[in-house]
């Protein structure tokens, strides 16, 4: 369905209803998207009906178009997943058993993935299973409340699989515009401390680019790099306003 409203021009494409994540093309001729547990892709024109291009019993979600727009990632079970929009060939990235992935990003040039994942827990319960002929039971992870925040960790992998590099604790990740680096905040679990880290994409080294401290708490804030890479901005609380900085990357 279209419709139009002066020089505007809206037009909607399928499905019409439940729509989960979605992801445009970088030249703008595609949409991927979850829908009801599955991944689809359609043409932006409406010409064609939409492709679907997962069925599986497992729901998969948060699908990303590579820089190139010739592969998907998506997640799947705390999961990621790339699949070749040409060849069809899927690759997994990462285990979750080793964490489960949250939040992802493709490096600029789709060379490499990067990912958090929240570290599994110590607790485990044991979990029967009534449903068959005779009674199973497995373990699994569970958090009660008054438990600490499960600490985030960044890792960077491969588009095409391999081991994941470990780079650190960081929320807000940011790839550096040519795709060696990575910005992330680390705070504190008593939220006194913030550090702006760097870490190198392929080695996982870390340098600390600026850190401060507060004795009541840090609050929220924001970085990015530069265009040029050369120098990153970021937002600070002090005297009760949030005032906005910038430091050489370098």
């Amino acid at each position: 369905m279209s419709c139009s409203r002066g020089p505007l021009a809206i037009q909607e494409l399928p499905p019409n209803a439940a729509l989960g994540a979605f992801s445009v093309s970088e030249d703008g001729t595609r949409v991927a998207y979850a829908w009801k547990g599955d991944i689809y892709w359609v043409s932006t024109d409406g010409a064609s009906a939409p492709f679907r291009l997962t069925q599986t019993r497992a729901a998969e979600n948060a699908p990303a178009f590579s820089p190139d727009g010739g592969r998907l990632a998506f997640t799947r079970g705390g999961e990621i997943f790339v699949q070749d929009l040409k060849t069809g060939a899927v690759a997994q990235l990462n285990e979750a058993s080793g964490g489960a992935a949250g939040a992802f990003q493709w490096s600029p040039d789709g060379a490499r993935v990067l990912y958090a994942a929240s570290t599994p827990g110590v607790r485990t319960q044991v979990l029967p299973n009534y449903s068959g002929r005779f009674v199973t039971a497995r373990n699994f992870v569970r958090t009660v409340a008054g438990d600490e925040p499960a600490p985030s960790t960044l890792y960077t992998v491969a588009a095409g699989g391999g081991k994941p590099v470990k780079l650190g604790e960081g929320v807000g990740a940011d790839w550096s515009p040519d795709g060696k680096e990575v910005l992330a905040r680390v705070v504190t679990q008593d939220r006194k401390k913030a550090t702006y880290r760097i870490y190198d994409a392929a080695t996982g080294k870390a340098r600390t680019l600026h850190e401060y401290t507060d004795e009541r708490w840090v609050a929220q804030s924001f970085a990015m790099w530069s265009p040029d890479g050369k120098w990153v901005a970021f937002t600070k609380d002090a005297g009760g306003f949030i005032h906005l900085h910038r430091v050489a990357a370098a």
